[in-house]
């Protein structure tokens, strides 16, 4: 569903640079046009020549504005990295300097932080200095910045990027500075809590679908487990389930091992304390897990968190089928490779990376997760000679 909604929003977003660029043509024209026109001017007494002056000086003033605005606002559309030492710098010379100056009542800074929290960090980030920025300029921003943004079609929930957080919450937090601080934080409170409520209907629709499966695949009865009091950890469940099928194997097979044998004669809340793994395993048939409690599922992470996968999992992810359709369809500005589903209840956490079947051979070699050999040795004898002990 998520993939479909991103293609459409991205195929839209195409129609409307196609459709930018063909008034940025259009606009061209039209001002050739009045350049031709303006030889033909007469001084009607009405101010004519000044008039028109005023106008091209505003003109001006405005494409060197949105010169600076637009790649910005690129940037941002397009998930790149943004340019932060501008709104370090930005922060901290404005809230410097908190005086009157140029026309206005207020300060820059004091005029800045009235269009909004989102807009003031859009400016910040845009201009190198805004506290030396000419009047003119400046007047234009504060008076046409917030109509400038409406039509970018920018991210809503832009300003919580992990790049402008880190600088908000390494800001120092000066007299001048704390308000606007602030500000931010409390915008980022508000996209916490509408993320948040995303999640929990995302969760609802997804254990509908987890209830059913839970119903085809009910987990397996232990006697040993205290029924007044639930298991702390899936990963217990997990060991418990795969402790029985490593005796049926070995069973099978005629081989056991004498500390497999012992660990296998051990309560089951030995392994929810210690969390241990058999040292030694065969290789286990394909099985469900449906695992206990609700889980909320995170994913569609942004292409440049891949890039910190350490290896050969981040090479394995990029060879997957999974990635390179999503390639082909949505450019990868997000990927659906890396999920992580986070319990309600204070229980373990995993993740799920999807990579290449080579790559998962690959590393499942790496790791020691094959069938380990059972070799001839004094450690390994039959089970009937188990029984008879």
């Amino acid at each position: 569903m998520f993939v479909f909604k991103y293609k459409r929003n991205r195929s839209s977003l195409m129609s409307i640079f196609a459709t930018r660029a063909t008034m940025s043509q259009q606009s061209l024209r039209k001002l050739d046009s009045i350049i031709g026109d303006t030889f033909q001017l007469r001084n009607d007494g009405e101010d004519s020549f000044p008039s028109l002056k005023a106008k091209v000086l505003h003109l001006a003033t405005q494409i060197a504005a949105l010169e600076r605005l637009e790649p910005v606002a690129r940037l941002i559309r397009e998930g790149e990295l943004l340019p932060m030492r501008k709104l370090n710098y930005n922060i901290k010379k404005l809230s410097e300097d908190d005086s009157k100056c140029d026309d206005h009542e207020d300060s820059r800074w004091t005029c800045l932080q009235k269009l909004g929290c989102q807009t003031a960090v859009f400016c910040m980030i845009s201009f190198s200095g805004l506290a030396q920025l000419p009047a003119e300029e400046y007047d234009w921003l504060l008076k046409n910045v917030q109509r400038y943004m409406r039509g970018q079609g920018l991210p809503r929930n832009w300003v919580a990027r992990e790049q402008i957080r880190k600088v908000m919450a390494n800001a120092p937090r000066r007299p001048n500075a704390i308000s606007f601080l602030n500000s931010y934080h409390k915008l980022e409170m508000q996209w916490c809590d509408t993320t948040e409520t995303n999640t929990i209907q995302e969760k609802s629709a997804w254990e509908g679908m987890r209830n059913g499966n839970l119903q085809q695949f009910p987990p397996a009865s232990n006697p040993h487990e205290n029924k007044t009091e639930p298991i702390p950890t899936v990963q217990a469940e997990y060991l418990a389930t795969e402790k029985a099928e490593v005796q049926q194997e070995m069973a099978q097979s005629g081989r056991l091992h004498i500390g497999q044998q012992r660990r296998a004669n051990k309560k089951r809340s030995e392994y929810q304390v210690t969390d241990e793994r058999p040292s030694k395993r065969v290789q286990l048939r394909p099985q469900q897990i449906p695992g206990q409690g609700n889980y909320c599922p995170f994913s569609f992470t942004t292409r440049d968190k891949i890039e910190k996968l350490p290896e050969p999992f981040c090479t394995g992810l990029k060879r997957s089928n999974l990635w390179k359709k999503e390639k082909e369809t949505g450019g990868l500005e997000v990927t659906n490779c890396l999920a992580m589903y986070l319990p309600e209840r204070k229980a373990d956490a995993f993740f799920v990376i999807t990579i290449s079947y080579d790559d998962g051979f690959n590393i499942s070699n790496f790791l020691g997760l094959g069938e380990p050999e059972i070799l001839e040795s004094e450690e390994y004898v039959t089970e009937e000679a188990l029984l008879r002990d």
